[in-house]
């Protein structure tokens, strides 16, 4: 869309159209922006099949509650684990240790003053 609004012959516009050739140029922007990070998504999700492992769920979740032992010793949270149902999956293990610290640590942060955090 820019390429076409580069070639365009401006000076031979009325104020009237230039106005809206001007609104063009911003729009044909725009749309090679969305097109770009369309395309940023295509390679990313496109990585992360290529990436995609068996994990094991209660390795996962021993690992972050490893890393986060220290928060998790000062706020006296409790994590209930149980993965009888679901104890593998297929998904980006950098995604999934992600997902989970985010989820353990938010639950620490954002927990009710007036209990322990049980998670």
């Amino acid at each position: 869309m820019q390429l076409t609004a580069t070639l365009f012959d401006k000076e031979s516009l009325n104020d009237e159209q230039k106005e809206l050739f001007a609104n063009f140029e911003v729009i044909a922007e725009n749309l090679d922006t969305t097109l770009e990070h369309l395309n940023e998504i295509i390679t990313l999700q496109t990585n992360a099949i290529e990436l995609t492992q068996t994990l094991k769920v209660a390795d996962f979740v021993n690992q972050v509650k490893s890393t986060l032992q220290h928060q998790l010793l000062q706020s006296k949270a409790i994590i209930y684990t149980e993965f009888s149902e679901v104890e593998e999956i297929e998904y980006v293990p950098a995604y999934f240790e992600s997902i989970l610290h985010n989820l353990i640590t938010n639950a620490v942060k954002y927990r009710s003053p007036q209990r322990d955090p049980e998670i």
